[in-house]
């Protein structure tokens, strides 16, 4: 298929991240963060082959100038942060995400068969957790031990983060099934959902029950098409329970290994606090509604007890300011009008890649509003890519000839990419050497992760402000 070199590496980077463990000294969250960086630089050289080759794939127009209007933005941001040097980091992460996404649309532009790819990626993972999870239980009713159920589901050290890729994977493996031909392919793929979906009811990660829920009901309002992948996704999350229910309450009990799982007034009532850590984060903004105060900076704030709000929405505004995240709104709105528009006029079955991908990001963007979505190094490398994919697949770009201003606007999109990688790669190399020596800060414990895995942006305890630049 000449997938190309770069678009390889990146697919052989989301590939290994959850199911290889390359760095054993390094937790699983920093470990991501620096493979994360490593997706960057291959982003960026695919970057630099595309533009050798051609100099077509400009965005559109409205996106394009609103991402740039973004950028001033965000630099305004920065230069009015409490921490400058973690306000920098951020934006440069960012920037890397941009050129995943970039790169992307470019790469599938060139040679749409290579969406396919991604499909096959995702079934990989999924299938190699799904093992682990079969081989661990198998193992667990053997033992005759107590069940602690949830300790079954292995590959992402946090079960929330598993939550999150479950969320991305299973609008995919859904259009997975409706892409085979071979019955027996079909049927193969249709018993792995079934399984993912176990895996989901286990982990009982309501981000994800809420944002696929959504997108199913949203399906059934997009024509044959949205009806017969949302059947395909829907029936297999009804087997799945089905299962669940009768291996976890039925034959664990007969084999003298109980279940214990949280119980129904746990995962139905109730925010976990997020409503009040909303309003909080809110309420503090609005001292700031300019510019926010600074990227990253959410992590600096001792009153808060972990580093992120578990809504972008509520982040943006926090950290970027209110302009910065109404323009971020008002292109999400854009965006999702042509997709809307694309998906109702989408009839036949080769439309299934564009349409699992679109369902894909919004099950993911919907996530976002509950869960730390947009922090996680993983879950941020997908978003990028989802992003790319679908700007490629809704022709949200004009395949225009970059010349004039746009000439120039590439060139300083070249050197801004490459200036941020230097920054990340330099983060990377001052702090590897020192990460297991953080402290956490005082009364909170472990921070939960931002950038690294642990540390905190150290506050002045006179002024609430942040010291700017040291992080432990």
């Amino acid at each position: 298929m000449h997938l190309g070199f770069p678009y390889l590496l990146l697919v052989a980077v989301l590939a290994v991240a959850p199911t290889i463990d390359l760095f054993p000294s390094l937790g699983w969250h920093d470990q991501q963060r620096v493979l994360q960086i490593m997706a960057f630089a291959v982003a960026i050289l695919g970057l630099c082959q595309q533009a050798i080759r051609s100099r077509k794939a400009v965005l559109a127009g409205g996106i394009y100038l609103g991402l740039w209007l973004l950028w001033g933005l965000g630099w305004l941001c920065v230069l009015a942060s409490f921490s400058l040097p973690w306000a920098l980091t951020e934006f440069a992460l960012w920037h890397g995400l941009w050129a995943v996404m970039l790169y992307m649309i470019l790469a599938l532009q060139d040679k749409p068969e290579r969406l396919q790819v991604l499909f096959c990626l995702v079934a990989f993972v999924v299938a190699f957790l799904c093992i682990q999870f079969l081989a661990s239980l198998l193992s667990a009713f053997l033992s005759g031990a107590k069940l602690y159920a949830r300790a079954l589901l292995d590959g992402f050290e946090n079960l929330r983060w598993l939550g999150q890729f479950q969320t991305l994977s299973l609008p995919l493996l859904a259009g997975l099934v409706l892409m085979q031909t071979d019955p027996r392919w079909k049927r193969l793929s249709y018993v792995l959902l079934v399984i993912w979906w176990i895996t989901v009811w286990l982990g009982e990660t309501r981000g994800t029950w809420l944002s696929i829920t959504t997108v199913l009901m949203v399906s059934v309002c997009l024509g044959p098409l949205g009806r017969r992948w949302g059947l395909v996704l829907g029936s297999a999350g009804a087997l799945g329970f089905g299962f669940f229910i009768a291996i976890f309450y039925f034959l664990a009990d007969w084999l003298g290994v109980p279940y214990e799982g949280r119980g129904p007034d746990a995962l139905v009532y109730g925010s976990s606090g997020r409503i009040g850590m909303w309003l909080d984060a809110m309420e503090k903004a609005a001292d700031f509604p300019w510019l926010g105060r600074g990227p990253m900076s959410y992590a600096g704030d001792f009153t808060f007890p972990f580093s992120h709000p578990h809504n972008a929405l509520v982040q943006l505004v926090y950290e970027w300011g209110f302009p910065f995240a109404l323009v971020v709104f008002v292109l999400l709105l854009i965006a999702a009008g042509h997709c809307a528009s694309y998906l109702l006029k989408t009839r036949s079955s080769r439309d299934v890649t564009a349409y699992s991908v679109l369902m894909s990001l919004a099950a993911l963007l919907v996530h976002s509003m509950v869960s730390g979505v947009v922090v996680m190094p993983y879950l941020q490398l997908w978003l990028a890519v989802l992003a790319g994919a679908a700007f490629s697949c809704v022709k949200l770009h004009d395949g225009a000839g970059a010349v004039g201003g746009r000439r120039l606007g590439a060139g300083v999109m070249g050197l801004m990419l490459t200036a941020s990688l230097a920054v990340l790669v330099a983060v990377t190399v001052r702090d590897l050497p020192r990460l297991i020596d953080f402290e956490p800060r005082q009364n909170y414990g472990g921070d939960g992760p931002r950038f690294w895995s642990q540390g905190g942006i150290r506050l002045d305890d006179k002024t609430g402000l942040i010291d700017r630049g040291e992080y432990r």
